[in-house]
């Protein structure tokens, strides 16, 4: 299966250009990759129109506003998103039909929807397997999960050098690291050094945070692809507007109070419905696969994708990226969610064999690297803790049940604070 994943900052009214970044993967390993650059909407379809043709599935995370049948005042999903915001000292600008150049009919980003043609329901996009899709994204509403420091602190992170006054260096290099760790996580290198060289810029500009801006909304998109459902929510729906954002156990609860108070939907789906990603050949082995990822200047006209020489059940790279965003979001995973969230399949004998196998590839990998033990994060859904293989494989100095609680907790707390 081929799929694209495209992260776009659009310039609201479309006399500026805005940011973009795309990222392709064949059978769930990543094979190309566009740096971010500065597009216009024009362009921006140009690219994603290019990609439909190339792949089954392509995923677009837009940062506007979508969807606005209100003629005044604001949308219920900017209300619920507000509520969380202001939290942290921030703001959401209301959208609405009133303000014509930029919702209306004949606005840069309704022109932009008829020409890329998109399937709208956000939901669906999670599980199918072919199409353009569309969703909204918000990297303000995001952030506060992707980087749990920010909802932690109070503070939004002020990171636009638009807005020299409350503009924080320190904050760009804040948002720029949390992007650079959830590319590794999805196993994106290209993405990973690009953000960590942005981390190091002393000024950036306009330009810059839109480019970063997009990056964040690649991440949300593969996030709400590949992630399970504890850690991405889609707020509101496609007749009054929605978002689909990234959330952690504590930025979920705040926006699903919201949306209850506002009569609004609030949905966390599983993947379980349909599997969101084939194999070339499907196996009981869990392999790290290798790989070549081609990285490209913007352009879609680059060499072909290559399929990866080997593919498996589970995909070892593709459970440790959705390992970290566990992390990072502060949840754990029961077996029987990784088994749904990353083949859609029930729990079975022979998904229970490739799930171990699988997590003892990723273990391995964390010694390796000199990294905490990922696969603590997964635990058994009525002891809440990993099963008695996981300790005698990686803690076999660990005997009886209150030793083993106490170790799983340490493992925990040091897995945290790695990815956090």
């Amino acid at each position: 299966m081929r799929e694209a994943f495209v992260g776009f900052d659009s310039a609201w009214a479309g006399k500026t250009p805005g940011g973009m970044v795309w990222a392709s993967f064949v059978d769930g390993e990543a094979a190309r990759f566009a740096l971010p650059q500065s597009v216009d909407f024009s362009k921006a379809a140009q690219i994603i129109k290019k990609l439909g043709h190339e792949h089954d599935y392509v995923l677009v995370a837009l940062d506007q506003p979508t969807v606005v049948p209100n003629e005044t005042g604001s949308r219920p999903v900017d209300r619920i998103a507000g509520s969380l915001i202001s939290r942290l000292k921030g703001g959401v600008q209301p959208a609405n039909r009133g303000k014509s150049l930029l919702f209306g009919p004949d606005a840069p980003v309704s022109r932009f929807r008829d020409r890329i043609d998109p399937r709208g329901d956000p939901v669906a996009a999670r599980r199918v397997e072919e199409g353009v899709h569309l969703i909204e994204v918000f990297p303000a509403l995001a952030l506060p999960a992707l980087e749990p420091r920010i909802h932690a602190r109070g503070d939004a992170a002020r990171y636009n050098p638009a807005k020299r006054k409350k503009f924080r260096i320190a904050d760009w290099r804040l948002v720029a690291k949390a992007v650079e760790r959830h590319a590794e996580g999805f196993d994106l290198p290209p993405l990973a050094e690009w953000a960590a060289e942005a981390s190091k810029w002393d000024k950036p500009g306009k330009a810059d945070q839109d480019k970063l801006d997009a990056a964040i909304c690649l991440v949300v998109a593969l996030h709400w692809r590949r992630s399970s459902a504890a850690n991405v929510a889609v707020i509101g729906d496609e007749q009054e507007g929605h978002m689909v954002t990234v959330v952690s156990a504590e930025t979920g609860s705040v926006l699903r109070r919201a949306s209850r108070k506002a009569g609004a939907p609030f949905e966390q789906p599983s993947l379980s419905a349909a599997a969101p990603r084939t194999h070339a050949a499907r196996t009981d082995r869990a392999v790290l696969t290798s790989r070549t990822l081609s990285t490209e200047s913007g352009t879609t006209g680059s060499p072909p994708i290559a399929r990866p020489a080997r593919s498996a059940v589970f995909n070892a790279a593709e459970l440790r990226g959705l390992l970290i965003g566990t992390a990072r979001c502060g949840g754990l995973l029961t077996y029987g969610e990784v088994v749904s969230t990353l083949l859609g399949e029930s729990w079975s004998a022979q998904a229970r064999t490739a799930l171990f196998k699988a997590l003892d590839c990723v273990a391995a990998e964390n010694q390796r690297r000199g990294e905490p033990l990922l696969p603590a994060l997964v635990v058994s859904e009525a002891k809440r803790v990993p099963g008695p293989g996981f300790f005698a494989k990686w803690l076999p100095g660990v005997k009886d049940d209150p030793s083993r609680r106490e170790a799983h907790e340490e493992c925990l707390a040091a897995v945290r604070r790695r990815w956090s």
